[in-house]
């Protein structure tokens, strides 16, 4: 009996240990990153928008010029990124060990134009853009869906066509996102439905530095949520003598998206800053 019970001892020790080396496997590390339009990648404060350089994707042998946003598919390990308008909204996936890009959906057609940002929904890519009149592609405010592999497989258009201006993208849930706009945030679906606006108020910008005033546009650049679900953007004003780039905390009510100014990350109108994303530690460090 003492032996059995020491088997019986050193199985649940065995089996404790097991499941604390499975939590620990899980319990992965992420870190806020923010891209330029040269291709590199940095850390970013969410307290004080301070930017550290991590590294850098390639293209070719050269840094990826044009870079918009990536975005990471967890679920099997594949980075994607987009382009923007300077290089023709292309779709390309990241090694992410190499870092090296390559173009798994050239937009040969010319049927878009820059893709804003990336989500992962149902083993599909989504992008944000305005698609261009090129069959069967109409010009309007869009999510253009991609396969896994990076075919085109459709485009959803929303009904508003005032959509634009930055055309960040953010899950709010598992099913819906918020999608920047001028002046606006919308609420969305994956079937391209439009279902909510919140109105934009900003705290802790200072007009006499941006010249902010009433019917200026204000363009939200990019959308990201951390581990503990606040959200940051970067936003801009078309209106502003510089069009400055501005890093910000964003939180929702029902009717508003409320920007708390953290830092001014660029002060012109080259928005060189794009997108943000909260990835897993390991991939830039």
């Amino acid at each position: 009996m003492k032996k059995i019970s020491i088997l019986f001892l050193l199985a649940i020790s065995s089996i404790i240990f097991i499941l604390s080396c499975k939590k620990d496997d899980d319990t992965v590390v992420k870190n806020m990153v923010i891209l330029d339009d040269d291709g590199h990648v940095y850390d970013i404060n969410t307290s004080t928008g301070a930017l550290t350089l991590l590294d850098s994707i390639t293209l070719g042998g050269s840094n990826l010029s044009g870079l918009r946003d990536i975005e990471y598919d967890e679920a099997n390990n594949m980075l994607y990124a987009c382009l923007d308008n300077s290089g023709a909204g292309k779709l390309l996936k990241v090694n992410t060990d190499t870092k090296v890009a390559t173009v798994i959906e050239s937009n040969s057609s010319n049927n878009r134009y820059g893709i804003s940002e990336l989500l992962i929904y149902n083993n599909k890519v989504y992008g944000s853009t305005w698609g261009k009149d090129v069959a069967p592609v109409v010009r309007d405010p869009s999510l253009f869906e991609f396969n896994s592999n990076g075919t085109f497989s459709q485009q959803l258009v929303f009904a508003n066509d005032d959509l634009c201006c930055g055309m960040g993208l953010e899950f709010k849930d598992a099913s819906t996102f918020y999608i920047g706009s001028e002046n606006n945030i919308y609420i969305g679906n994956f079937s391209g439905i439009l279902t909510d606006t919140l109105s934009l108020t900003l705290v802790g910008f200072s007009n006499s530095n941006t010249g902010w005033g009433t019917g200026d546009y204000v363009g939200i650049a990019s959308i990201v949520k951390d581990g503990s679900g606040q959200y940051y953007c970067t936003v801009y004003n078309w209106d502003s003598p510089n069009e400055e780039l501005y890093f910000a905390k964003v939180s929702f009510s029902s009717t508003t998206a409320t920007l708390t100014y953290i830092a001014t990350l660029s002060s012109d109108d080259t928005h060189k800053y794009k997108g943000l994303n909260y990835l897993p530690e390991s991939i830039f460090k």
